[in-house]
C-alpha cells in the first residue's frame, strides 16, 4: 500500500471517530455532560496556568 492511501485511511478514521465522539458526547443527559464539562475546563484552565506561568520565568 502506498503512503497516499495510509494518509487517506488514517485520515478518514479520525474524522469518523470525531463524528462517534461528538453523538456520544451530545446524547447525555444534561446534568452528566455540565459535570464533564466543568472537568474539561478546569484541565484546560490549569494547563494554560502552568503554560502562562513557565513563559513569565523564561522572560524574567
Amino acid at each position: 500500500m502506498n503512503k497516499n492511501k495510509v494518509i487517506i485511511i488514517i485520515s478518514w478514521t479520525s474524522v469518523l471517530l470525531w463524528l462517534v465522539l461528538i453523538f456520544y458526547l451530545s446524547f447525555q443527559p444534561a446534568h452528566q455532560s455540565n459535570g464533564l464539562s466543568k472537568k474539561v475546563t478546569k484541565v484546560i484552565v490549569e494547563t494554560v496556568d502552568k503554560v502562562v506561568e513557565l513563559e513569565g520565568k523564561n522572560k524574567g
